[in-house]
């Protein structure tokens, strides 16, 4: 994903939330060894964009969290959708279906 979108001059857009639920699902599947290069290559990569969670981006994702407590969205699914809608994204790398109830096309779907 990461070369292809190098290729074509387009950039993978992820947060920290989303590196740190990554880690750990690799951590607790047994892939420990492979954490390391996995950060090495997000963080390397020209093709990716992190962003990071400051205070103000916290505290207006803790509000969007409460405001859609009839969803079952986890707080880092939240995270996405408000980035996703500040930076007009409709697309994600996921087969999480509540991407597709927030409106967004899940490409692994």
């Amino acid at each position: 994903v990461m070369k292809s979108a190098q290729a074509r001059k387009r950039r993978v857009v992820t947060t920290d939330y989303v590196l740190s639920e990554t880690a750990t699902l690799l951590r607790a599947r047994g892939e420990q060894r492979v954490v390391g290069p996995f950060f090495d290559y997000v963080f390397e990569s020209v093709a990716c964009r992190i962003c990071w969670t400051d205070e103000a981006r916290f505290t207006a994702l803790r509000t969007f969290f409460l405001r859609h407590s009839d969803q079952t969205w986890s707080f880092t699914d939240c995270l996405s959708f408000m980035l996703m809608k500040e930076l007009r994204i409709r697309e994600a790398l996921t087969k999480d279906a509540h991407f597709e109830q927030a409106g967004v096309v899940a490409l692994l779907s």
